[in-house]
């Protein structure tokens, strides 16, 4: 990883010290320890999944402020932005005394309040991102920076996973929720003084201003971006919609106490950042396609493995189908977040990043209410939890079948794995490209001309 970093350019090294500390406060704020949180105060798991969806779905507020990201300029409007964030947040600090004043009602409104809050300020300033990024990490790097990004985002999880674990000493107290959300503030307010510090994310001044739908009609007409936005989304409804769903199962249904979740989570976590260097060197040499087809292969088989795991499951077999579900999920986003910045215009960086976040907000987001909204109907039966993984596990395998044929950036290896692919045999289809992805043929270099 320290390589890796080493060859970065200096924008994008702080860059990645800044999204460091930013996910320890998202992770601590709305992550697996928010769906911890919210049942600690019992909490039903349909509203769980409704205040897990807050942040997905607030993301549609971007589509409002894209006309905005270049006249103010990446760096001043997420400053603000980040700033007011964490500041509204306290009431996540509060809850556990909220609960033993007035009771779960009132603590929940609470939850719900400064959940909100945070990601609606999140929403509205992080429209900025996307074109920062686009702006000082060139094309050649970016698969290494996002494989990085991930990286770093896993031992985020790892930390806070093995934390937690010693922190929560089985059944936690409720006010070890509130002094970990206050530890999340910090962490994003620290986090606000090293974004000052990367350079570029000024105001982009022009003599003719587009008009901001023009814009976005002029994102809609680019098909190729249009197509990949749409199956990209559908595989995160299933990559992000997971977790939820795995730490309510290993909560509710498995009957895993919250200390052995979070470590749960931390040997994923683990396992992700042994894969991370590898997804990004892939992604690189092979192009976006390859690493969502293996990535989301991987997550089709774990997700359906982790459907016949019942109360009483050893943890050692319960611990490695979870730990594949996290490797594919990383593998996936920095295929998915690679894949798009190499279809952006620079031209129309705003409304591309808007459209984006809009469409995988609404698919992250309805994956949180569906789960919460079947567990809670079907959830004392069983049936919810093991039928929600093995449909999710078919939705990811139908999302593979499209990626194996888009646009791939290098087009003598997309001629390579559609000969891998046959249409009427797709689950044997699937795991030949993920054997030749696994062991590819060196390409073979054209020679320079001499001058």
């Amino acid at each position: 990883m320290f390589e890796s970093l080493r060859l970065l350019g200096p924008a994008a090294r702080r860059f990645l010290y800044f999204s460091f500390f930013n996910t320890m406060s998202w992770q601590l704020l709305v992550g697996s320890v928010l769906v911890l949180h919210a049942r600690a105060l019992d909490i039903p798991a349909g509203s769980v999944g409704l205040i897990v969806s807050i942040m997905p779905f607030t993301l549609v507020l971007s589509l409002v402020v894209s006309p905005w990201v270049d006249r103010i300029g990446p760096r001043r409007m997420m400053t603000a932005g980040w700033t007011a964030r964490n500041l509204m947040a306290f009431p996540l600090v509060f809850t556990p005394w909220i609960y033993a004043a007035w009771g779960s009602h009132a603590a929940g409104v609470a939850l719900f309040g400064g959940v909100l809050c945070f990601c609606i300020m999140r929403s509205l300033t992080c429209a900025g991102w996307f074109p920062w990024l686009h702006e000082i990490i060139p094309e050649t790097e970016r698969g290494r920076y996002f494989s990085i990004e991930m990286l770093l985002v896993q031992l985020v999880n790892v930390t806070i996973g093995v934390g937690t674990y010693f922190f929560f000493s089985g059944h936690p107290a409720l006010w070890k929720f509130g002094a970990l959300s206050a530890v999340g503030i910090a962490s994003g307010l620290f986090s606000i003084g090293i974004m000052r510090r990367i350079p570029g994310g000024g105001p982009r001044l022009s003599l003719r201003q587009r008009n901001a739908w023009v814009e976005l009609r002029l994102v809609l007409r680019d098909r190729a971006f249009v197509s990949y936005n749409f199956w990209t989304s559908l595989g995160f409804f299933v990559t992000v919609g997971q977790n939820t769903l795995l730490v309510l199962t290993l909560r509710d249904f498995l009957h895993v106490t919250p200390a052995l979740i979070m470590l749960t989570t931390a040997v994923g976590a683990t396992t992700a950042m042994a894969a991370g260097p590898w997804w990004g060197r892939l992604a690189d040499r092979h192009g976006t396609g390859p690493v969502q087809v293996i990535s989301g292969t991987a997550m089709a088989l774990a997700l359906a493995g982790f459907a016949f795991l019942r109360e009483g499951t050893p943890m050692g077999f319960v611990i490695p189908v979870y730990a594949t579900c996290v490797v594919s999920y990383s593998g996936f986003f920095v295929a998915a977040n690679r894949g798009m910045l190499q279809r952006m215009r620079p031209s129309l960086r705003a409304g591309y990043s808007a459209v984006w976040l809009s469409a995988t907000s609404i698919a992250m987001g309805s994956s949180s209410v569906l789960i919460g909204f079947v567990i809670q109907q079907l959830g004392p039966l069983g049936y919810g939890y093991w039928g929600l993984c093995l449909a999710y596990s078919a939705l990811i395998a139908l999302a593979v079948l499209r990626y194996s044929t888009l646009h791939v950036e290098n087009v003598e290896l997309a001629a390579e794995l559609r000969s891998q692919f046959d249409p009427g045999r797709p689950f044997v289809s699937m795991m030949r490209t993920c054997r030749y992805l696994l062991d590819p043929p060196e390409a073979e270099e054209t020679p320079t001309p001499p001058p």
